[in-house]
């Protein structure tokens, strides 16, 4: 990551996941089941290896642009703590909103699927992760990548 830098691995991270997201769409045109296994080992190894990158640097990210904000969710102590003010977060939402994708994935790539058949699902992952590389080169501070 020194090599880098978190605001680059992460967009190059997203970037090579979209791509392979896409790619992957493609992949039942493959004739033979020897060939359909290769190809997709080879875009799961690809896939691995940009999810990696993003996820890793997201983490970095996180860290230096909210320093000591890092253990518990957007939270007020209950009264008999007697802690002042409200503890953010932002690893909290960070993992939460995660969660969320994981949950709502499945039943989002259901739906495209029933819309536009198999590839549809991997062309909507594909452009939703190179608008969120697009859009994280100015979202995220200069300072931090």
């Amino acid at each position: 990551m020194p090599r880098f830098g978190p605001k680059n691995l992460f967009t190059i991270g997203l970037t090579s996941t979209g791509t392979i997201a896409i790619l992957f769409g493609f992949i039942d045109l493959i004739p033979t089941r020897r060939e359909f296994f290769i190809a997709s080992l080879i875009i799961r190894i690809l896939e691995g290896i940009g999810e990696a990158a993003f996820v890793t640097s997201s983490f970095t990210i996180n860290a230096n642009c909210f320093p000591g904000m890092l253990s518990t969710i957007l939270v007020r102590p209950p009264s008999f703590f007697h802690v002042p003010g409200k503890i953010l977060t932002f690893q909290g939402i960070l993992q939460t909103c995660g969660g969320i994708g994981f949950s709502l994935g499945p039943f989002l790539g259901g739906i495209l699927y029933d819309m536009g058949g198999f590839r549809l699902p991997f062309y909507s992952l594909g452009v939703a992760m190179f608008l969120m590389a697009f859009l994280s080169r100015w979202l995220i501070p200069r300072d931090q990548g």
